[in-house]
């Protein structure tokens, strides 16, 4: 049995993309999920797999899903444990991880390489690794110049951001899925 985190991008932000959790849950528990929690309000959800379709296949299902319960697109990034647990050990960003508020990650639905070059990043710092951006700013992201919609265009692919407080509260999370 494999422990997923599914990622909802822009959900429950304003009020054309809203999805409450209890649906979410729903959702996934229908494609075959079980156990899952969700982490705040925004679009997280854990869960435990062991059905036929791969970590693709189960990401469109999700996204297919979700999408037709709200009627809009919803772009879906999907992370096993481990890659979760492999994300967190690659921080490049050690020292920021205590203030939490500083420290962002945003998960790439696919590699782009090169998708930082040229950016100017002012008093943050961005760095690119594998299917994960991570991005430090000092002065929160209310005072950063990150401008993730603007990213977003460069890279060519979904992406959706998270702050290390969320990353903790999603490994936590499943440690519970699996004890379930």
């Amino acid at each position: 049995m494999t422990i997923y985190i599914a990622l909802l991008q822009g959900v429950n932000i304003g009020k054309n993309k809203r999805i409450a959790m209890t649906d979410f849950k729903r959702i996934v528990t229908e494609l075959g999920g079980t156990n899952p929690i969700t982490i705040a309000n925004s679009g997280n959800i854990i869960f435990s797999y062991d059905g036929s379709l791969s970590d693709e296949e189960l990401r469109k299902s999700i996204e297919e899903s979700v999408t037709a319960h709200v009627g809009i697109d919803i772009p879906t990034v999907v992370r096993t444990e481990a890659e979760l647990l492999d994300v967190i050990a690659r921080n490049p960003y050690p020292d920021a991880a205590a203030d939490t508020k500083t420290l962002h990650v945003d998960f790439l639905l696919t590699e782009t390489p090169d998708a930082l070059d040229g950016i100017d990043q002012g008093a943050d710092a961005l760095t690119q690794s594998g299917r994960e951006i991570y991005l430090f700013a000092p002065n929160k992201l209310s005072g950063s110049t990150y401008d993730g919609k603007t990213l977003g265009k460069r890279l060519g692919t979904h992406h959706t951001s998270r702050n290390w407080n969320t990353i903790l509260n999603l490994r936590d999370a499943c440690v519970k899925v699996r004890q379930t």
